[in-house]
Parts: C-alpha cells; structure tokens; sequence
C-alpha cells in the first residue's frame, strides 16, 4: 500500500508545488485511491456543462485513466482538463491533448 505522503513525495517531484500544497489540495477536492494509485480532481460547472479538471494522479497510468472517466461519467461531464509542466507525460499516458496555453502573472 502506497500512502498519501509517498504519493505527495512522488509528486512533489515533478511540480512546482511544495509537498505541502500538495496534501493540502488532495485532502480539499475530490479524491479517489486504493493501494497503489491516487487520482485528485475537482468540478466545475461551466456554460456547456460540467467539467472536470485533474489536479494529481499518481499511480497505474490504465487504472486512473479508468478512473477518471469514470468519475467523469458519473457527474456527467463534457470534458476533463488537466493543468501540467509535462504535456508529453500527460499526452501519452492519458491521451490529454493542448488545447491552448495557461500563463501566470503575480501580483
């Protein structure tokens, strides 16, 4: 069994977020794990229905794709976005695809 930290810790390693954030953000939105794998997501209702935004997924890559459109289904969402610094990672593991390009400024 894998637990919450060990999952933060591997993700931690590829995102900007500190471990920290991470937890904070698994623990704040929806959540859905077993033994191995991690998937952390959130919904939001949009003007052509809901969508569901992927926020962490750690784990077997089939098993959280299933997972993800599962959940998706449930709530019956339009489309599922993911916010990441690997697109290729993303693209080929659960065939997300860029649809445009997220910025960010301080303030």
């Amino acid at each position: 069994m894998i637990s919450i930290e060990r999952h933060v810790a591997i993700l931690a390693r590829h995102c900007t977020c500190s471990p920290k954030e991470i937890e904070d953000c698994i623990w704040k939105n929806r959540l859905v794990m077993d033994t191995d794998s991690l998937l952390s997501y959130s919904l939001k209702e949009q003007s052509n229905g809901m969508a569901m935004t992927v926020l962490f997924a750690s784990g077997d890559g089939p098993k959280i794709e299933g997972w993800m459109l599962e959940e998706a289904n449930k709530f019956h969402c339009k489309s599922i976005y993911c916010v990441t610094q690997r697109p290729r990672a993303m693209g080929k593991k659960y065939k997300f695809k860029p649809v445009g390009t997220l910025m960010e400024r301080e303030v």
